[in-house]
């Protein structure tokens, strides 16, 4: 493995990170995990542990679905 694989795979972000990408994307966690440059399972672990991501995404998903009206 290489120095900057082993970097990545140690990188840990942050909720105010998760967050930030998490509304850039619209709620989007492919999406979002894709801009953090995480695996999309990272992102849902977080949301399964952090009140703050959680809270951010379902507020995303709100506000998508306010605009499909």
């Amino acid at each position: 493995m290489t120095e900057n694989a082993k970097n990545a795979r140690l990188k840990r972000y942050t909720d105010k990170e998760i967050v930030a990408a998490l509304r850039d994307s619209g709620g989007l966690v492919e999406i979002a995990a894709r801009e953090l440059g995480c695996n999309a399972s990272t992102i849902y672990r977080r949301i399964e542990k952090s009140d703050k991501v959680r809270a951010a995404i379902a507020s995303e998903r709100e506000l998508q679905e306010e605009g499909r009206l």
